[in-house]
């Protein structure tokens, strides 16, 4: 299989502008290798002036997108300067508003989390303090049981205990 022919950006292709000065009558007669290092330089000089031809179309790329991000910041630092109060009226006062209703919502919600929050450790308490009684009421209940059983002497006695 023959691997296809380098191209350039545009799609032509790369090697197709190498112009080497022999025939095959001197190929023959000096052998190929005689013709390597013209071969290389045509290649190194061709493979310069591509570098070169890049190179110039990415600075001028890099300075395009330079004028036309600082002509957007001035635009910006233009809009947010102040000028006799224009700005207080188009800029920061809607903000100051705005900033002050945030603020006055999160007051809210944190009151509102707050409070929540205490009601649930108010009824988690209460729920706690039950748990405990009824874990004490067990727990008697049990010592009774225990105490009941070593009292009992028979199998009868216990039966009448299950009852």
């Amino acid at each position: 299989e023959i691997p296809e022919m380098p191209r350039k950006l545009d799609g032509t292709a790369l090697l197709s502008e190498l112009t080497l000065d022999w025939d095959g009558t001197k190929l023959r007669e000096d052998g190929a290798w005689r013709l390597l290092p013209e071969l290389a330089r045509e290649v190194r000089e061709l493979l310069r002036r591509e570098r070169n031809e890049f190179e110039f179309r990415v600075e001028q790329r890099q300075h395009e997108v330079e004028e036309s991000a600082c002509a957007w910041l001035d635009e910006n630092l233009r809009r947010h300067t102040n000028r006799k109060g224009q700005v207080q009226v188009e800029w920061v006062e809607p903000r100051v508003a705005q900033i002050e209703r945030h603020k006055t919502m999160f007051n809210h919600h944190i009151s509102q989390v707050g409070r929540k929050t205490q009601s649930h450790m108010d009824r988690s308490a209460a729920i706690r303090k039950q748990v405990e009684e009824a874990y004490a009421e067990f727990v008697r209940d049990l010592d009774q049981l225990q105490q009941q059983f070593k009292e009992c002497k028979s199998i009868e006695e216990l039966q009448a205990l299950a009852r």
